[in-house]
């Protein structure tokens, strides 16, 4: 009987292990994906140089906006640690900033890998979310930083409009659920080595 109790409270701790992962997975990593990369509508896309301007027309009607970058780079080849190319990003209209911020690409060395790779990488990485104030052409730049470690060969800005926000209570309760279902997976596994143990 105690035997059947114990199977029966692991079984209880893997289904809610299960829950707590799929809902962490759904509010946390889940929600971040979607708002960032695949919410709103597809916006304009532009072919950026660094240092070079480039004009994007923008309206409130497409608020809220999110700038995303592209980025596509050739890995790394015998080059120790931790690679990185930055750029920082700027947005004005007229003479006016209206925000800067920093996108980088980036790749670890693995001394597990083998052989040369061919051809291109690619990345795509959110740059800033904001709202546009009044219509107009605005200028974005990407400027080079002394971060030149792996050699990019484009950059796309791609611009997603009517996106949706990241509601950060949630995405943190996800987190939270993540974490919990780690926590009774170790539990449940302590359990079913003490119920073997016990049998042994």
């Amino acid at each position: 009987m105690a035997d059947r109790n114990a199977q029966a409270g692991v079984t209880v701790l893997v289904v809610l292990a299960i829950v707590a992962l799929l809902g962490g997975l759904v509010l946390g990593p889940g929600q971040i994906a979607w708002c960032v990369f695949l919410s709103g509508e597809k916006g304009e896309t532009y072919e950026c140089q660094p240092d070079r301007e480039v004009v994007v027309p923008l309206t409130p009607e497409q608020n809220p906006v999110r700038f995303l970058a592209t980025l596509e780079y050739r890995e790394p080849r015998m080059h120790f640690g931790r690679a990185v190319t930055a750029y920082d990003a700027v947005l004005r209209l007229g003479d006016e900033q209206l925000w800067a911020s920093r996108f980088r690409v980036s790749h670890e060395d693995d001394d597990e890998r083998t052989g040369i790779t061919i051809g291109s990488s690619y990345v795509s990485t959110p740059v800033q979310l904001f709202s546009v104030e009044e219509p107009g052409d605005y200028t974005f730049v990407a400027k080079s930083t002394s971060d030149k470690d792996i050699e990019v060969h484009s950059i796309r800005l791609r611009i997603r409009q009517n996106v949706s926000e990241v509601h950060t209570a949630s995405a943190v309760a996800g987190f939270v659920m993540l974490a919990l279902a780690i926590v009774l997976v170790v539990v449940a596994v302590r359990s079913s080595r003490q119920q073997a143990a016990s049998k042994s």
